[in-house]
């Protein structure tokens, strides 16, 4: 299954070689570069009748091989946080001023952990 397009990718330094993508489609997947066929995560709009465009993805936490989660920008101003662990949402903040709220806290938190998190947009 490939990503819609446009899509934006981020690889992680820790762990599996994984990259995560994101698209018009509103979803989010992470990829194992060793499987070809299929994502090892895949998060879809909870909501069919109002799909938002996924903009920017990276990973986070990642400064060890068990703490893994995805941050998701939307166009609306939305930022999401999915827990790999638990596949599933964490974090869902709305609006712009939530966001970025959000992105302050989880770049401060990567900070602290000195995680390596590269945001592509």
């Amino acid at each position: 299954m490939a990503p819609a397009w446009p899509a934006h990718a981020q690889a992680k330094g820790y762990g599996a070689p994984e990259l995560v993508t994101c698209g018009r489609d509103g979803c989010v997947r992470v990829w194992d570069v060793r499987q070809h066929d299929a994502p090892v995560a895949a998060f879809e709009p909870a909501d069919s009748s109002n799909i938002r465009d996924c903009w920017c993805v990276a990973f986070g936490n990642s400064y060890n091989d068990e703490e893994r989660c995805v941050l998701a920008g939307y166009d609306n101003g939305d930022v999401k946080m999915f827990d790999l662990r638990m596949n599933k949402v964490c974090v869902c903040e709305h609006g712009v001023d939530a966001a970025w709220r959000a992105i302050h806290a989880a770049i401060h938190a990567a900070w602290e952990a000195r995680a390596r998190c590269v945001l592509v947009t």
